[in-house]
């Protein structure tokens, strides 16, 4: 099988993450060819390149050029309307035309609202997503596949920690918006203090953000009194994230997760398969992570209410508490492995590609009805 993915940006993010982790497990199948297309190189060469023929600088017309000019059985687009745009105006297409969409915010969303485009199928990492598309965007005739993101388990997984920390850890990922929500995660760990329980906290995240955020992020945390236990890291490569979490479990601490939605949940997956127990709103595709014995190291709160989650994370601070969530990640772990581990994962989804393109019309014409009604 030949397969283009086309994807706007060229940045190691959770998308090319995501295509990586795929790349990694398809160069081992046999007959199995893979080419990416971006308009931009920010560095995701680096990580393709040993796996995928790449092209760059590729809009709209330079990525039907190459349609033509390669065999693709089929071409997977993600998230970016002007390459949904093109391949839809391939009535005459052979490859099956298969539509990514991975982002959960509205507005990222807005390209499925009077579209004149129709893929074979959509492909989404979540059951939420799937809910999401069919109940606000698709047509009854439009067919969704779930296919759920993958997670490198030899990396993320319970390593000796190389981080020292004088108390448990309460930890925070994300980029610094509003989306992610770091001022709830502040004023949650405001709302822990009153239990009198000793803990430190961690931010993880933040590079790109401006000064004037920045400014305004510690000076919030200094008008809760918490600057004092604050360590903000804004910078942590991906293979460096194992040590963060496996430090803050063998601390007896958790992650917390405020953000306010979520078409998948990497970090909190993450932080999971490390032995880290997690607090997290109960939005978007989080409440999939419930796996076995969830209860004990997954809990989820209504989104706003930081009084609960900070009632969570008190429990989960305790010794007896933060042990069994401990013993009961551990035992727990091959659910997560089977699930979302890179070969499982990408096998299942390598599975899906072929249904989609054996049940393709033979032309597109038949397929774009939709596109042209």
């Amino acid at each position: 099988m030949k397969i283009l993915y086309a994807y706007r940006y060229g940045i190691l993010g959770g998308v090319c993450t995501q295509i990586w982790n795929r790349l990694r497990r398809l160069s081992q199948h046999q007959n199995c060819e893979v080419h990416c297309a971006f308009r931009t190189d920010y560095g995701v060469s680096r990580f393709l390149n040993s796996y995928a023929t790449l092209h760059f600088g590729i809009d709209a017309n330079a990525l039907l050029k190459l349609t033509q000019k390669y065999s693709y059985d089929s071409v997977i687009v993600i998230d970016t309307p002007e390459y949904f745009e093109a391949i839809g105006r391939d009535h005459g297409r052979d490859y099956a035309f298969v539509a990514e969409v991975h982002t959960s915010i509205a507005n990222n969303l807005s390209y499925l609202d009077d579209r004149s485009w129709a893929p074979d199928r959509f492909v989404v990492p979540s059951r939420y997503m799937k809910d999401l598309l069919t109940s606000q965007f698709l047509s009854d005739a439009e067919e969704v596949h779930i296919c759920a993101n993958s997670l490198d388990m030899a990396l993320f997984q319970k390593t000796a920690p190389k981080f020292q920390t004088n108390a448990p850890v309460v930890l925070w990922v994300g980029k610094i918006d509003d989306h992610k929500d770091w001022r709830s995660f502040l004023t949650l760990c405001y709302n822990l203090t009153s239990s009198g329980m000793a803990f430190d906290i961690w931010m993880v995240g933040g590079e790109t953000c401006s000064p004037a955020v920045a400014l305004d992020l510690l000076n919030f945390a200094d008008s809760l009194n918490l600057l004092d236990r604050l360590r903000w890291i804004d910078r942590v490569e991906h293979d460096v994230m194992p040590e963060i979490y496996s430090a803050v479990s063998d601390s007896g601490g958790l992650s917390v997760a405020t953000t306010h939605n979520e078409s998948f949940g990497m970090s909190i997956l993450e932080a999971l398969c490390c032995g880290c127990p997690v607090v997290a709103t109960e939005v978007g595709a989080i409440p999939e992570f419930k796996l076995g014995r969830n209860g004990s190291y997954l809990r989820l709160y209504a989104l706003g209410d930081l009084q609960k989650a900070a009632d969570h994370a008190a429990d989960l601070l305790t010794e007896q508490t933060a042990t069994a969530a401990r013993v009961a990640l551990a035992t727990d772990r091959d659910l997560f492995v089977e699930r979302f581990g890179i070969k499982n994962a990408t096998d299942r989804y390598l599975e899906t590609l072929q249904v989609i393109r054996q049940n393709r019309p033979q032309k597109a014409e038949a397929g774009s009805q939709l596109a042209s009604s």
